[in-house]
């Protein structure tokens, strides 16, 4: 799921908590100018607006939010885990 906001990241999360599931994040590091690209490449890119928005309201999940968050840069590399 894409959940950029802390709020919406909690309903799952919780609901993972709540189950006793071992939450983990994975979190890509993408450069916005490269999001805009890739997104106007995609078949069905995502209103530009829209994504203004989410890239505005960004909220970088905090490392204890989960039980582990892995870091993935722009070509998919692991950059770092906590």
């Amino acid at each position: 799921a894409t959940s950029t906001r802390f709020d919406l990241r909690l309903i799952l999360t919780r609901l993972g908590f709540d189950y006793g599931a071992r939450v983990r994040y994975v979190v890509f590091t993408v450069p916005e100018r490269q999001l805009f690209t890739r997104n106007f490449e995609r078949e069905h890119p995502v209103p530009a607006g829209v994504l203004s928005k989410q890239v505005k309201d960004l909220e970088f999940p905090f490392l204890d939010e989960a039980h582990r968050t892995v870091y993935v840069d722009a070509f998919g590399n692991k950059v770092g885990e906590g």
